[in-house]
């Protein structure tokens, strides 16, 4: 169990063992019963609810994390707080298909230039689940970096075809923008499908 717990990388959970193929790591969380949001008592347990996760392959396979959330309800009559399930940014965001530490890596090879497809294949899922583990985490990252753009006195565009969209494929043409000399990007903003180029520098 302790090499369990050593593959998925997690001080927060408790692993329950490993199972099938892909390799399947089962996890459960050991954070304590929560108090209710509104009245304060402590919540009653309604079970669990298995989510499974994409994680970093080992061994040279892909790796599945199965994560039993708990889920909880407050007993107290006329308390109007509900059901709730049991969160962790730790192993994942709610809602995401990757997990934290494979989201991250993720992230970490489209910002080399490495190919979402070329990504997924080698996490042993879908394109779209790592696109959209790429996006949450590349927004936060710049979000963070404010300090990653200096003064600019001319800005070089390029536009790239993105994606295809709707019934009819139409054309998304995103633009990346750079400063001219000291190549820092501020962004990328919709492209000439969306925004007229002369409006691109209002964009940022």
């Amino acid at each position: 169990m302790r090499v369990c717990g050593l593959l998925v990388g997690l001080g927060e959970v408790g692993v329950g063992g490993e199972e099938g193929e892909p390799l399947g790591v089962r996890v459960r969380c050991r954070a304590l019963r929560p108090p209710c949001g509104l009245c304060g008592g402590l919540l009653w347990s309604l079970g669990g609810r298995v989510v499974v996760l994409v994680g970093l392959p080992v061994f040279g396979g892909p790796v599945r994390l199965v994560w039993r959330k708990r889920r909880w309800r407050c007993p107290q009559r006329g308390c109007g707080a509900g059901s709730v399930t049991g969160q962790s940014c730790g192993v994942a965001a709610c809602g995401e298909g990757l997990t934290a530490r494979a989201g991250r890596w993720a992230t970490r090879q489209a910002g080399r230039g490495r190919a979402v497809g070329d990504v997924a294949s080698a996490l042993g899922c879908g394109w779209r689940a790592v696109n959209a583990s790429v996006q949450r985490w590349g927004r936060a990252l710049l979000e963070a970096g404010t300090s990653r753009v200096s003064a600019v006195t001319a800005l070089g565009l390029d536009e790239t075809l993105f994606a295809r969209r709707g019934r009819y494929r139409a054309k998304a043409w995103p633009a990346g923008i750079a400063g001219a000399a000291s190549g820092q990007s501020p962004g990328m903003v919709p492209g000439r499908t969306e925004v007229p180029p002369f409006l691109w520098r209002h964009a940022l």
